[in-house]
């Protein structure tokens, strides 16, 4: 039956789209033109830094070298007036000092790096006598320069003098070798006051870095300004390499940065909203049009689909199998498909006539009644009963039946089920005759074991006393005889013993848990004196408690066990019993180095009566491993070996677990 036509899509529906994509369109051109402005304004802000940046280093560099210069002028002046003291040069040092305002103080370090004067004179106080080797950096810079002839430039320091700078360190030489050192002080604060003007300081500021990590920082630095718009420039001065990083104020960049990129978002953000709103009004008129029509195809479909399903409808229920009808809570048809017709014999129209109740058999009852005494609401309800058919015979019809009080109707759907009726009816005489077949049987078993024990002693006893008071007029041959019936009728009483112990496993009892560790300690009981005779060990892992029956799971372990004994090689018996948890249960395995079993045959030792080896050389009647599995199958569980001829066996069985379904 095809499906409901589904909800109509106005065909200009996809068309409104047309305002979003231009108001898009608008935006998107609005933000492109909005970031190249802001780009370029950037790039613009990026080179005046630069520029800046550059200006900065030309003259950092330029006041370091003129500091630098000082020193080999005074260096010089040494070397030619060799006959003077050193503190003559303290004059000379003063001038230089006064003539160079980034050039804190000017030191004399005598060969052993101590202090000797310091100009200008009221700085020496807290320094004369010290030695600069103690400080690790001091010593670095000192270090480098006795190795040469020129000035060394220190790393950045905390100075001794106060604040962050560097050292210049020249050393002075005669002919005679190191006569001292001269050291110029740098602070960072003087230096780049005295080089930078105070239009750039208000503008931009300066941080000195050495290998990443800053040095110095003018006052005022911002640290997220200066990772986002500082630009680098790298200071070189003899050894020294330093980072220049020159960075915009907030005033500068609120200054030099226009309100254009966000101004244009703007007007391009109502520009595209205005675009929008004039395209919308544009299509709704023909939107509303379409929809009208495309509302107006949807109703007919649904007309023409409401008759076709009402046409499905009406053939599914004139050609269904099954007897489908509506029935009124008075007990007459309302309507009924044509399979009653079929089924019962009965032309339509007589039974849209009379009241169900006159069709249905008085036993049972008429099925709306029952129906609404075993309905809960709208939930249907199934039962049997029998219905008249034209030939005034009774049929047996499953009814599936649904109750709707608020409408007095019911909605019934009816199989003929007579033929199912009738082969149940057979089956359950069948299984009773099977029972009662059973239990002849069983009495036969057990009157035939009780009765044949009693003829076969009576031959042994009377063949033993015929032996006994005759036995000296027989000859060898005799004797052999009587030994044959002897022999014959003790295998014969242990053969029907050992049917009647088959016969009688049976599961009439209800399981119970069973503790293998108690089974299996009572079988080692029955079984002392073949262990103490053949000399067997065992061992076992801890056993588990099944579900099942303990005089039979003793057994189970007692016949395997013994068998291990009985089928031994040359060596003791060495017995293992194993245990491991599975999925359903418990899975037991009996172990042994015996003989083994040639695989071809693992199959044939579970059978009743089946032996491999002759009665001479091992007793029995071949009905222990069948009683085996017997008792295994009685627990719901298989029974298997594996085995290597030679080198032992290994019998495994499954049982069901403590918590198992009662078989």
């Amino acid at each position: 039956m095809d499906s409901e036509p589904a909800t109509p899509v106005v065909r200009g529906s996809p068309r409104q789209i047309w305002p979003v994509l231009v108001g898009l369109v608008t935006v998107a051109a609005t933000a492109v033109l909005s970031q190249t402005i802001y780009v370029r304004e950037e790039h613009q802000l990026q080179q005046v830094i630069q520029i800046e940046a550059l200006r900065a280093r030309t003259d950092q560099r330029g006041d370091v070298e003129a500091a630098i210069q000082a020193l080999n002028r005074l260096a010089r002046v040494w070397e030619r007036r060799r006959s003077h003291p050193a503190e003559e040069l303290s004059f000379e040092a003063e001038l230089e000092v006064t003539a160079h305002a980034h050039l804190q103080a000017i030191e004399w370090l005598d060969p052993g790096c101590s202090v000797r004067w310091v100009v200008p004179e009221e700085r020496a106080t807290k320094l004369t006598g010290v030695d600069l080797r103690s400080e690790p950096r001091h010593r670095e810079a000192l270090e480098a320069a006795r190795a040469q002839d020129r000035v060394v430039v220190s790393r950045p320091m905390d100075l001794l003098m106060g604040g962050r700078g560097f050292l210049l360190i020249r050393p002075v030489r005669s002919a005679d070798g190191l006569v001292g050192f001269l050291v110029g002080v740098m602070r960072f604060q003087e230096l780049v006051a005295s080089t930078l003007d105070e239009e750039f300081a208000s503008r931009y500021t300066l941080s000195i870095c050495e290998g990443g990590a800053v040095a110095y920082s003018s006052p005022g630095t911002d640290r997220r300004l200066e990772e986002r718009w500082s630009q680098e420039v790298t200071l070189k001065i003899l050894n020294a390499a330093w980072q220049l990083r020159v960075c915009p104020t907030g005033g500068t960049l609120a200054a030099v940065r226009s309100f254009l990129p966000e101004l244009t978002m703007v007007v391009g953000f109502l520009l595209a909203l205005m675009l929008c709103w004039i395209i919308h009004l544009a299509r709704t008129a023909r939107v509303r049009a379409e929809l009208s029509e495309s509302l107006n195809r949807h109703l007919s479909d649904q007309i023409a689909h409401r008759k076709k399903a009402e046409s499905e409808r009406d053939r599914f229920f004139a050609l269904s199998n099954d007897m489908l009808g509506i029935v009124g809570l008075d007990g007459r048809f309302r309507q009924i498909n044509p399979a009653w017709e079929r089924v019962l014999g009965i032309p339509l129209g007589e039974l849209m006539s009379r009241p169900v109740e006159e069709l249905a058999h008085p036993d049972d009852g008429s099925p709306v009644i029952r129906a609404q005494a075993a309905g809960n609401g709208a939930e249907p309800v199934s039962f049997e009963g029998r219905f008249r058919t034209s030939a005034g015979e009774f049929k047996w019809l499953h009814w599936t039946m649904t109750v709707l009080r608020d409408e007095s109707v019911c909605f019934a759907v009816a199989w003929d089920v007579s033929e199912r009726r009738r082969w149940e009816g057979l089956l359950a005489h069948q299984v009773e005759e099977l029972a009662r077949s059973n239990a002849e049987l069983e009495q036969f078993a057990y009157v035939a074991s009780h009765d044949l024990q009693e003829p076969l002693r009576m031959v042994a006893i009377y063949t033993d006393l015929l032996a006994s008071e005759y036995g000296d007029r027989f000859d060898e041959r005799a004797h052999r005889y009587v030994d044959y019936v002897v022999e014959g009728a003790t295998r014969m009483r242990s053969l029907v013993r050992d049917l009647l112990e088959f016969a009688r496993v049976d599961g009439r009892s209800s399981p119970t848990v069973v503790d293998c560790e108690a089974a299996l300690a009572n079988a080692l009981e029955n079984l002392k004196a073949a262990f103490e005779q053949s000399g067997a060990c065992i061992e076992h892992d801890p056993l588990p408690r099944v579900q099942g029956y303990p005089m039979y799971v003793t057994q189970l372990f007692q016949n395997l066990i013994g068998n291990a004994i009985k089928f031994r090689a040359q060596q003791p018996p060495r017995i293992q019993i194993l245990a491991s948890k599975g999925e359903d249960g418990w899975t037991v395995g009996v172990r042994d180095n015996g003989i083994g079993i040639d695989p071809r045959h693992a199959h044939r030792v579970f059978q009743i009566f089946e032996r491999l080896h002759g009665r001479s050389r091992y007793p029995g009647n071949g009905i222990g491993l069948a009683l085996c599995r017997k008792i295994v199958q009685l627990h719901r569980g298989r029974i298997w070996v594996e085995s290597v001829p030679g080198q032992g066996s290994t019998f495994f069985f499954t049982l069901p677990g403590e918590r198992a379904a009662s078989p």
